[in-house]
């Protein structure tokens, strides 16, 4: 049971971690959260 317990939390942080690698990957990772930031100040 702890096996499979461990097995689902792994594939949690895998699907949370996949799209910030992809963006790193793609450089847009580090423009993310200036986003937010830059259409407050608009």
């Amino acid at each position: 049971m702890i096996s499979l317990s461990i097995l689902v939390v792994g594939i949690l942080v895998g699907l949370m971690l996949y799209p910030m690698v992809e963006g790193i990957e793609d450089g847009t990772f580090f423009d993310w959260g200036d986003e937010d930031e830059h259409h407050e100040r608009r």
